[in-house]
Formats: structure tokens, C-alpha cells, sequence
């Protein structure tokens, strides 16, 4: 039995609680470098110009870890990386090369491969892990402050 101390101390019901004092914000890993495994993979179209095609990989991290709040973040936090296959004045097929080889290189492929060998099997890269620099994206008008992930780095 509870004595009347623990009773008064027992914490309010979530659903109890006034909307407005609720937290409604996406948590966002704290900066730094994190190993991440590779969850899924997949080449799509860009959702604002359907004429261009991306690279789209989910991270996940693969120890629990520190939100930017000091909350704690479960094994399996989810990053989406993306990179443009689609060649432009920006991106010129030679960089977009350059791009892919670099995912495949700290994924273990040191030769051996293409950069098109990604772009028609994304899921090759599956299961790989990676160490992976993390920032925080600040807000802006049309998005909410994000993770994303900066830098691979080599382990070797």
C-alpha cells in the first residue's frame, strides 16, 4: 500500500494534461558521430520535379542515444540521407559519381562496383554500417529544425 506522501507524488496522467504545455516537437539527435546501419534503400523521383531522380537512404542508429534535450533516443532512430542521381548544371554526372562511390566505399565495396550498380540495386548498401557525422538542420519557413547527416567517415 502507497503511503499518502508516495500518493501525493505520483505524476499526472499524460492525457490529463493541458495541450498546451505538451511538447509536440520531433526529437532531433544530438550532434556528433554516430555508427548507423543502413535500413533501407530505395531510388525515387523527387516529389517537387518528377524528372529527377534521387537516392533516398534511411540510417538508423544502432545504440540508444541523446536527443538535443537530453531526452534518451531508442536503438533505431531514423535519419533519411538523400542524394540526386539526376545530373544538372549544379550536380554534373561526374559529382553525382563521386557521391554514389563515396556511400559505396564506407560500405565496405573498396572495388569492384559502379556507382550504377547502386542506382539499379540500392538495396546492396542494406544492412552495411556506417559511421556518419550528424548536425542539426535549423528551422526554416517551410521546415522544422531536422537532423542530417553531414560527412561519412572511413573507419579504416
Amino acid at each position: 500500500m502507497l503511503s499518502p506522501d508516495a500518493v501525493g507524488a505520483a505524476e499526472v496522467d499524460p492525457l490529463d494534461q493541458d495541450v498546451g504545455g505538451i511538447d509536440t516537437s520531433f526529437p532531433l539527435l544530438s550532434p556528433g558521430l554516430y555508427d548507423m546501419e543502413i535500413n533501407e534503400a530505395s531510388v525515387g523521383h523527387k516529389k517537387d520535379d518528377p524528372s529527377r531522380e534521387v537516392l533516398t537512404i534511411k540510417f538508423v542508429t544502432t545504440l540508444d542515444s541523446l536527443d538535443v534535450k537530453g531526452e534518451s533516443l531508442h536503438k533505431g532512430y531514423p535519419i533519411f540521407y538523400r542524394t540526386g542521381l539526376t545530373p544538372t548544371e549544379d550536380m554534373p554526372a561526374k559529382k553525382v559519381a563521386t557521391n554514389l562511390a563515396r556511400i559505396l566505399k564506407v560500405c565496405g565495396f573498396k572495388s569492384g562496383v559502379s556507382p550504377r550498380q547502386l542506382t539499379q540495386d540500392p538495396k546492396m548498401v542494406v544492412g552495411r554500417v556506417v559511421r556518419c557525422k550528424v548536425k542539426v538542420q535549423k528551422e526554416t519557413d517551410d521546415y522544422p529544425a531536422s537532423n542530417s547527416i553531414s560527412q561519412f567517415v572511413d573507419v579504416e
